[in-house]
């Protein structure tokens, strides 16, 4: 008889994740490790838990651009510098309402 290859199944990462957690309550149920549902953790043994958690990274915040005023005929504020060869001088902002 022709030996047979077994299939390739392809199993999502939850799959196998939830499979690690039934077997490991299993393995603790059989050693008599089962935590009591009602059990609450003492205040020492949160803090020791907390200080070996690795420190919380913080988020960068993106550097502001500087504002400024590019020509004195213009008087408007520009913040990005691609706006300032599109301007090219013309009166516009405050400037063209006095006109």
């Amino acid at each position: 008889m022709a030996q047979r290859t077994p299939k390739k199944v392809v199993v999502s990462e939850a799959a196998v994740k939830n499979a690690g957690v039934r077997a490991t309550k299993a393995s603790a149920k059989l050693e008599g490790r089962v935590i009591p549902v009602d059990h609450r953790r003492s205040a020492a043994v949160k803090a020791y838990l907390e200080k070996q958690q690795p420190p919380k990274r913080k988020l960068l915040q993106p550097a502001r651009r500087a504002v400024r005023a590019h020509s004195v005929t213009c008087g408007a504020y520009h913040a990005q510098p691609s706006r300032l060869s599109a301007c090219n001088g013309a009166v516009h902002g405050p400037a063209a309402r006095l006109r």
